[in-house]
């Protein structure tokens, strides 16, 4: 048995028997924690990556196996909307949901499977209880397992309540929070860099560019969509030429330098929306001759992490840039607002801490609230992440 057969044999052990215990045990008082959901998602990638697509949808759908344990089952999706596998709702099973929508108007399909396009992904939705045929608020958990097809489960709030919560660990969310953001932009990054490798983006003729860029926007997972000359003449995919130049763009000379861009907060030209843009070059006969890019917009991504990282109502989370501008926060108010124009000379200097440091924990006061502050920097774009925990500031004399 060679190398490779060995491995995939060890994987289906490992998945059908040391992996599936009847109960998690990791959260408090044997709670299912956030971590178990990521690993039952995480075996059954490995499951069907180790024996085969065939395989792996027929056990999704075994109601007495390892897949199936009450509300806590395997879902399996094509990137077209098609249910392959489903363990809570057989009868899904042959249907195309594209187009589902929960009571509050959010298409989930659409949702999990952008998320599960960059990689994995949290997301909440409203969903029907297996158990109680009610409908319910769900948090979801997907993970792509190659390019035709992708797989998740979850978890009710309800179930939450009566014991089966998820830990609510601050180095848990942080942990969460970079990983989820950064599987975002990191996708669309990767799509750029695939195409700029294509003989259309190195004809630098925008007719043979632009059909390749209109495809990644199609997945929902990138907003405007552009291609730049070293002039700074650029083109978009939704509305062609521009009569503007992205030259005077921070980013711009990265670009043209041959650098990636990895979420240059920017106030889009194309379409005035708060924008983290990512960029890659596009080479020929190692010469720069133009650059691909693809604004994320910040407050729909902003809204899909605030619903994916649940908090309690004393804790909030942010990212912000080299500069000190918030990319990400709890809050839309405070997105793209700089900290040094927050009032608070005691953030300024929580600020500076974190700029000279990778992670660590910062202390402030704002607006009659202390804020004691687990952070960490991202390694893709460098942005500073962090789970703050509100308190009341004690005045002089209190104890």
């Amino acid at each position: 048995m060679d190398k490779k057969a060995l491995l995939a044999l060890l994987a289906v052990v490992v998945c059908l028997f040391a992996g599936f215990s009847p109960a998690f045990a990791d959260g408090p008082n044997g709670a299912i924690t956030r971590d178990d959901v990521i690993s039952f998602v995480d075996k059954a990638v490995d499951f069907a990556q180790a024996n085969g697509k065939a395989k792996a949808l027929s056990e999704f759908m075994n109601q007495s196996g390892p897949f199936v344990r009450g509300n806590l089952y395997i879902f399996a999706y094509d990137f077209k909307g098609n249910v392959l596998a489903h363990g809570g709702q057989p009868e899904l099973v042959g249907k195309n949901l594209i187009e589902r929508t929960d009571t509050d108007g959010k298409k989930i399909i659409r949702e999990l499977m952008a998320l599960a396009i960059q990689g994995s992904g949290w997301f909440r939705y409203n969903w029907e209880d297996r158990l109680t045929r009610k409908i319910g608020p769900k948090l979801g958990y997907v993970k792509k397992v190659d390019d035709t097809w992708w797989l998740g489960s979850g978890l009710y709030e309800d179930e939450m309540d009566q014991g089966l919560s998820f830990s609510v660990d601050a180095r848990s969310a942080l942990g969460l929070l970079i990983s989820s953001a950064d599987a975002q932009l990191e996708g669309v990054l990767s799509s750029l860099s695939i195409i700029a490798e294509t003989s259309a983006a190195k004809s630098g003729d925008w007719k043979a560019i632009r059909p390749l860029l209109a495809a990644m926007a199609k997945t929902g997972a990138s907003g405007a969509h552009f291609f730049v000359r070293p002039d700074g003449t650029y083109f978009t995919v939704e509305k062609g030429r521009q009569d503007k130049t992205l030259s005077d763009r921070p980013y711009f000379s990265d670009l043209m330098a041959g650098k990636d861009v990895t979420g240059s907060l920017v106030i889009s030209k194309s379409t005035g929306l708060k924008s983290a843009v990512l960029g890659v070059p596009v080479k020929k006969d190692g010469r720069v001759i133009g650059a691909l890019g693809a604004s994320v917009f910040i407050e729909p991504l902003n809204d899909r992490l605030r619903e994916a990282i649940l908090l309690p109502s004393n804790q909030l989370f942010f990212a912000m840039d080299g500069l000190g501008r918030t990319a990400l926060h709890q809050n839309r108010d405070f997105l793209f607002v700089y900290t040094s124009e927050m009032g608070s000379p005691s953030l300024e200097a929580a600020v500076k801490q974190m700029h000279a440091s990778k992670e660590g924990t910062v202390q402030w006061d704002m607006g009659g609230l202390g804020r004691t502050c687990i952070f960490r920097k991202s390694k893709l774009n460098g942005w500073c992440y962090g789970i703050a925990e509100l308190s009341e500031v004690k005045k002089d004399g209190e104890k």
